[in-house]
């Protein structure tokens, strides 16, 4: 089982949902604000998440601290594995 902790996107203020597995994993729902600290502790356990709406790609930062979503740059989360590579084709079939 999991926590869910419920993020605005930082661009657009979508509410994206980030999994923790660490806690007491029993399917609690949490903003940044609430979350227990052991269950942010998993927080980015999938991140950087992609906002399906304005396309950002969003982590939390800041743990030790005060968490906050952050926008990330999509080529450093590819180039960490983060991301699988995706071709994605714009509306008359080419590469963007």
């Amino acid at each position: 089982m999991y926590d869910t902790i419920h993020v605005p996107c930082p661009k657009c203020q979508t509410t994206l949902e980030f999994q923790s597995k660490s806690g007491d994993c029993t399917l609690m729902e949490y903003t940044l604000e609430n979350a227990p600290v052991e269950v942010l502790e998993d927080v980015n356990r999938h991140a950087p998440r992609e906002c399906k709406k304005c396309g950002s790609f969003i982590e939390i930062q800041g743990l030790d601290e005060k968490p906050m979503a952050v926008q990330v740059n999509r080529p450093v989360a590819e180039e960490q594995g983060k991301i699988p590579y995706r071709k994605r084709r714009n509306h008359k079939g080419f590469d963007p």
